[in-house]
């Protein structure tokens, strides 16, 4: 037998109205009871009004953000080069024309909404003459009900806005999350998770075997005399309060059984398998901050990000060429790893370019990025006394923005004193050493056939 019990409040001056929904079960085991709540509030016109700016701001946003997406897209310009996947690129654009959608589409439900329904669907609820006999009880029945579904319909209604609204800004928060892999130093959470993502899957395996076997095998020993293992689902539940310290014993008491099965739980998934989790994100993490440590070109947030404001103030200036563009260039007519002032000015890319444009962009790394201009003496004199800038894979990455993790762990390889000079003299000697081998190979070719 179920029993249920509808009790409403209304407070016209808060314009608050609540539904408590008491719901009593009578079976052979006893009564069990559950209740809920559910509240309305109806804005003010100011509140209203605050509301629909700003649906209408964040539209706005989302709709210029993605006309720039779009149009940087199109000429090939990228904002920042870190998102040159093509999935991240179609997440964008979708993600922000969600966003549009759905600001659209509450303001036209704002606006379309019935403004006295409030206190016209809560005060039939309230003004039900129930002692009065000039009305039957299947009309004061008949107007009660019509009262809570409309009610309950609006708030059914309204729960499915901010249902939306959340999973919404779920996904905006993850994909905020990976916005910080913009600057290395800041970008270790999305890193280190990528770091540790196959002994992460390789873990996961072993743990949700041990995690939904040991629920299964509670359910099934200590169901029947424990009520918190009576089905699969409580058993589960009761699991994961266990991993986060929430064990409540029962008096008298527990068996023998009871006892060992809590006893393996702990060990075998609080104590090691947790543990296990912990280790493979903090020797993740001390992989990830090694590798923030070995790259010379990034320096902290803030100063990169000056220094990559600068930059944009003074391609504006001097008219600086597309970045991409530019190493794309390098890479195709420049064949050394240094490049002088005059090799710079020579590129394709700056043709038709103000006079100083490669001045300007030479000066620019030249001063701020020391590295890159830590050219020995004796290669200078091979240069012909000029200066020059290095324009290896990391260098390359500190034109276009702060290289991520993989980037930065090639890149410090290739700034252990490595010059020009020492390049020429590793090619010879590797040379040599090739032809060493082929003649060692040759030689046991001639004795295998002399065997024979």
């Amino acid at each position: 037998v179920t029993v249920r019990m509808l009790n409403t409040f209304f407070t016209p001056g808060r314009s608050v109205g609540t539904i408590m929904d008491v719901t009593f079960t009578i079976n052979q085991e006893g009564v069990t009871g559950s209740y809920a709540l559910n509240s309305f509030y109806r804005m003010d016109s100011e509140s209203q009004s605050l509301f629909r700016a700003l649906l209408i701001a964040a539209a706005a946003l989302a709709f210029s953000h993605l006309i720039i997406s779009v149009v940087s897209w199109k000429i090939g310009r990228s904002v920042p080069q870190l998102w040159e996947s093509v999935g991240l690129r179609a997440f964008d654009v979708i993600i922000r024309i969600v966003i549009i959608a759905y600001c659209i589409a509450r303001v036209i439900a704002r606006e379309s909404a019935d403004s006295n329904f409030f206190d016209r669907d809560f005060n039939k609820l309230i003004e039900v003459p129930w002692s009065s006999p000039d009305s039957s009880f299947e009309d004061k029945f008949q107007q009660f009900f019509d009262g809570v579904s409309q009610v309950t319909a609006a708030m059914s209604n309204e729960s499915k806005w901010k249902s939306f609204a959340y999973f919404l800004i779920y996904v905006l928060f993850f994909r905020l999350i990976v916005y910080c892999c913009a600057h290395p130093r800041i970008a270790f959470l999305v890193n280190a998770a990528r770091e540790a993502a196959d002994d992460l899957i390789h873990y996961s395996v072993n743990f949700i075997l041990a995690f939904v076997f040991t629920a299964f095998l509670g359910y099934w020993m200590l169901g029947t005399d424990y009520p918190q293992y009576q089905t699969m689902q409580q058993s589960l539940y009761r699991h994961l309060r266990f991993i986060l310290w929430e064990m409540d014993w029962p008096f008298p008491a527990p068996s023998v059984f009871f006892l060992l099965h809590h006893v393996t739980f702990i060990v075998l998934i609080v104590l090691v398998l947790i543990n296990f989790f912990l280790a493979i994100i903090i020797d993740s993490f001390a992989n990830v901050k090694r590798a923030v440590r070995e790259c010379k070109v990034d320096r902290n947030l803030l100063a990169d990000a000056w220094y990559v404001s600068s930059a944009w103030v003074l391609s504006l200036k001097y008219g600086w060429p597309n970045k991409e563009k530019m190493l794309a260039t390098i890479d195709e007519e420049i064949d050394d790893e240094w490049v002088s002032l005059e090799m710079l000015s020579a590129l394709s890319c700056f043709h038709g370019k103000p006079n100083d444009a490669a001045e300007s962009i030479f000066t620019f790394y030249k001063q701020n990025f020391s590295v890159l201009t830590e050219l020995p003496e004796e290669d200078e004199e091979e240069e012909g006394g000029g200066e020059c800038v290095k324009c290896c894979c990391c260098e390359r990455e500190a034109l276009t923005g702060p290289p991520g993790v993989t980037e930065a762990q090639e890149a410090s390889k290739e700034l252990q004193g490595v010059t020009a000079g020492e390049v020429h003299v590793l090619r010879e000697q590797l040379a040599v050493t090739m032809q060493a081998l082929e003649e060692m190979r040759k030689e046991l070719a001639k004795r295998k056939e002399g065997g024979r």
